[in-house]
């Protein structure tokens, strides 16, 4: 599937899942979500439907990967972030390392990228979305086994 394909699929969750969360907050179950939960979670949701094809070189998603992390590289090397610096360049050293629909095609690589979602945004609900956003491109393509 193209990127497009994956994007349309996604929606699909995405939708389903923002009912599923409307529907909690309306129980009370999830209360105090904001607008600016929704609005990232939807956009967490869709960049982690393309997330799995960061393996591919030339995909959008690698593309603008990089271009987030050279930007964060600048942001923390003018406020001395130099761990941040070491994590950023350390992940983008090993992402050059992953095969196609290896890893970064199984379902379950779902998990750490919704922990990863809950700690950088604090919100159960964004995490909820990366794992759904991820699951949908993960979950309907085959890996290599």
């Amino acid at each position: 599937m193209n990127w497009k394909s994956h994007l349309i699929v996604s929606s699909i969750f995405i939708i389903l899942t923002t009912i599923l969360v409307i529907y909690l907050s309306d129980d009370n179950i999830l209360r105090g979500i904001s607008v600016f939960e929704f609005i990232a979670g939807i956009g967490i949701a869709y960049y982690c439907a393309l997330l799995p094809d960061i393996d591919i070189k030339t995909s959008k998603v690698f593309s603008f990967t990089l271009i987030v992390c050279l930007l964060a590289i600048i942001y923390f090397a003018t406020s001395e972030g130099y761990i941040e610096i070491i994590a950023i360049v350390g992940f983008i050293v090993v992402i050059m390392f992953f095969d196609h629909r290896g890893i970064m095609h199984k379902w379950y690589t779902a998990i750490p990228i919704a922990i990863i979602a809950l700690f950088a945004s604090m919100s159960i609900v964004v995490a909820l979305y990366a794992f759904v956003g991820y699951i949908s491109h993960a979950g309907i393509e085959k890996s290599k086994d």
